[in-house]
């Protein structure tokens, strides 16, 4: 495709353009020509009626004495004394104010140099550009002079001079009318915008705007997702979320990432349906998603948790989602009175170990004194073998004890492991970590119980070691004693 500044070059032949900068609405290059004497009234003439007769046109040729002329679209060439310039070398200078017509469609001269222009700025004045070029306006068509393009948002197209039948649905005004009755964007009158101006429906390899829209979609879609957003300045946004939690977070401008899971959770709340509605849900979903993160890195699962909230809303199962949740409560206050119950189940049977051996000697001692040797010779032999054999036995009670201990601890770890999968159709991951409370089970109820039983089994050990020792002291023929004998014996027999 031919462009306009081809065409100068062509008709005033040169090749010198020393200068060229376009901005969204202003493009200024410069020409050095070397003889004057080459360009005519007739070929001004033609070259400012071939630009957009939306845009204004002003040439500002200057020679080296400085001496020079303006010239516009709306001057009468007839007036200008070229014969001034006697053929001496002039610079020549364009300016050119790009105007939106009324069909909205506004000039881009250089395609590379605009991007280039768009994409170098802060996001921000991004923002504020494309505001005051939208501001009232449905759509509006960017017609490329040296490019045969077609990229296409909801509402900015971006076309070649010959593609003219690109029509772009409206509706762009109601829907910036419909996020500002559901969101309180404090900025939003001076940003008038919705995500959807930078959201591509048309794109291409040559779209080098892509990821710079991208960006602003999202922060478009972050701050109509939040109850209340703010920006503070050029350095960062504030944003509230009120839903089963209040979240309150900032968000760095110059870090901000494209997320096209916040892009979807915004289009779900605001095409179709109770926008009200859908935003409180999708609010309570990322006040839980949003305990640990930042809103920006949200991902595909908060989407996913959304929708499933939503479905059951509308199932008109209200009653059964909090009959649910009751529950879930119900299960886990059943776990932890278990847990409760099993922290002691150690103790217990020590206790009940230590009450058997007491019994046992108060039986013998009970015995000997109604005997007609009173207390005289209580540990005999056999009495200390019997002490023995309750010991040994106590030892193998202890590691029974141990065993069924850590064996109900993985039975409750997996019973709420069970509980998450029957109710993980109904609540998302988040949710269920809020109704389960898994993470203070695991990291204050097991340790609790670990730790007692730990105490319970070293208490347990000291105490038979020292029964052992005290029985094998004060009996009368103790096993310690025999055992000397018989390797005193087998040294005996050795020799």
């Amino acid at each position: 495709m031919r462009s306009v500044i081809e065409s100068i070059k062509e008709k005033l032949n040169t090749s010198s353009l020393v200068k060229y900068s376009e901005e969204i609405r202003i493009v200024d290059f410069v020409f050095e020509i070397v003889d004057s004497a080459c360009v005519t009234k007739e070929i001004l003439r033609e070259l400012l009626v071939s630009f957009p007769s939306r845009d204004d046109v002003e040439i500002t040729v200057v020679n080296e004495a400085d001496e020079g002329i303006q010239i516009s679209k709306n001057n009468d060439l007839d007036s200008f004394d070229w014969e001034i310039f006697n053929g001496e070398p002039v610079t020549m200078t364009w300016h050119v104010d790009k105007n939106i017509s009324d069909q909205n469609v506004v000039s881009i001269y250089c395609y590379d140099k605009f991007c280039e222009a768009v994409t170098t700025k802060e996001l921000l004045d991004i923002m504020l550009i494309f505001s005051q070029l939208l501001t009232d306006r449905e759509f509006l068509y960017f017609e490329v002079q040296d490019s045969d393009i077609h990229f296409a948002t909801k509402s900015i197209s971006f076309i070649g001079r010959e593609d003219h039948d690109t029509i772009i649905n409206g509706g762009r005004l109601e829907r910036l009318k419909m996020v500002r009755d559901n969101a309180n964007f404090r900025n939003g009158y001076l940003y008038s915008l919705v995500p959807g101006d930078f959201s591509f429906q048309i794109s291409g390899m040559r779209n080098k705007l892509s990821d710079c829209f991208a960006k602003l979609e999202t922060l478009l879609a972050v701050c109509y997702i939040a109850n209340d957003a703010e920006i503070v300045d050029a350095e960062k946004i504030e944003i509230k979320i009120s839903g089963q939690r209040n979240v309150s977070m900032e968000i760095k401008i110059q870090e901000l990432i494209s997320n096209r899971e916040i892009v979807k959770i915004y289009n779900w709340i605001y095409e179709g349906g109770n926008s009200t509605d859908k935003a409180i849900i999708a609010r309570n979903i990322i006040s839980l998603h949003c305990r640990y993160s930042n809103i920006i890195n949200l991902d595909e699962k908060t989407f996913s948790s959304i929708q499933s909230n939503f479905n059951l809303y509308q199932k008109d199962n209200v009653d059964r989602y909090l009959d649910l949740k009751n529950q879930v409560g119900k299960s886990v206050t059943e776990i932890i009175e278990k847990s409760s119950e099993l922290a002691f189940s150690i103790p217990h049977g020590m206790k009940n170990n230590i009450l058997a051996v007491f019994s046992f000697l108060f039986t013998v001692i009970l015995a000997n004194i109604v005997s007609d040797a009173p207390l005289d010779n209580i540990f005999t032999r056999d009495i200390t073998v019997i002490f023995e054999i309750i010991i040994f036995f106590s030892v193998l009670f202890l590691i029974f004890s141990v065993y069924e201990t850590n064996y109900k601890i993985k039975q409750m770890q997996m019973g709420f492991d069970k509980l998450k999968n029957n109710y993980k159709d109904v609540f998302d991951e988040e949710e269920l970590k809020e109704l389960i409370g898994e993470d203070s089970f695991k990291n204050e109820i097991i340790t609790k119980i670990k730790k007692q039983r730990n105490w319970a089994i070293v208490a347990w050990i000291i105490l038979l070691v020292i029964l052992l020792l005290v029985v094998e002291i004060i009996s009368t023929d103790s096993t310690a004693d025999w055992i000397v004998t018989l390797f005193v014996r087998l040294k005996e027999l050795k020799k």
